[in-house]
């Protein structure tokens, strides 16, 4: 066997280990119903955004809902700190932490998943997280809000079922698509990007309805807890019991 060969083999076996962990941590949270968040990494602490996510987070918490971030600054911090206040002990504030040089995760984390490469990251978004929200950010937030559409997009046509790995939740592998919640804050250039794209045939009018846009975090808030009322009817109608 060559040295390409060698490693492409290499490389399929740490693929593999890294799908069996993520099956194994899907079986470990259970049918429970989580908020995977994401927001900017600059926003101030005296920002009006910081503080709107943090009322926002602790309002699911009080609901009983379980919020996962990038578990860094900014809004990261402000969603942690909110889940972590409005939890009472009942409800965890997760996050799926990136190695990087000079920044330490936020200390309000009752979980953190070490990840040292954003595909693991996103591979731990994308089994821990019930419904997906996506608030002010920047670069970083945009490119969260595209890879969770292309899941949903492969999703709805039937593809990710074939094979593509994308939701590993025990919802989804009943069959349950979550929900992109996006603040209004990215309607204008998602909405650009998704005219260009359809002008020239590379998405189609339903792809428009991956997006679930939302004015305030407070209608946010609305959306996600009607969402878990259906999420919880989906479940018992499939034999499974809901965890929150």
């Amino acid at each position: 066997m060559g040295q390409s060969a060698a490693l492409f083999a290499e490389w399929q076996a740490a693929s593999e280990l890294r799908d069996e962990y993520l099956d194994r941590l899907a079986k470990d949270l259970g049918y429970y119903y989580r908020v995977c968040a994401f927001g900017s990494a600059r926003t101030s602490r005296d920002h009006r955004f910081f503080k709107s996510a943090q009322a926002f987070a602790q309002r699911l918490a009080e609901e009983g809902i379980d919020v996962l971030t990038g578990g860094g600054n900014g809004m990261m911090r402000a969603l942690n700190e909110g889940a972590r206040n409005g939890g009472c002990g009942k409800t965890r504030s997760l996050a799926a932490t990136l190695e990087l040089r000079g920044e330490e995760p936020n200390e309000f984390l009752d979980r953190q998943y070490k990840t040292r490469h954003f595909d693991d990251r996103f591979g731990i978004f994308h089994t821990a997280g019930t419904v997906f929200v996506a608030l002010e950010g920047g670069i970083g937030t945009a490119y969260e809000i595209i890879f969770t559409a292309q899941k949903l997009q492969l999703r709805r046509s039937g593809k990710e079922m074939n094979g593509v790995q994308g939701f590993r939740s025990l919802s989804s592998q009943l069959g349950w698509t979550p929900l992109l919640v996006v603040h209004q804050f990215h309607k204008n250039w998602l909405r650009a990007m998704m005219d260009a794209f359809h002008g020239d045939g590379m998405v189609d009018a339903e792809d428009n309805t991956i997006f679930t846009f939302v004015r305030s975090n407070e209608e946010a808030a609305d959306v996600i807890l009607r969402d878990r009322a259906n999420w919880r009817k989906f479940l018992r109608k499939r034999g499974a019991e809901p965890m929150n």
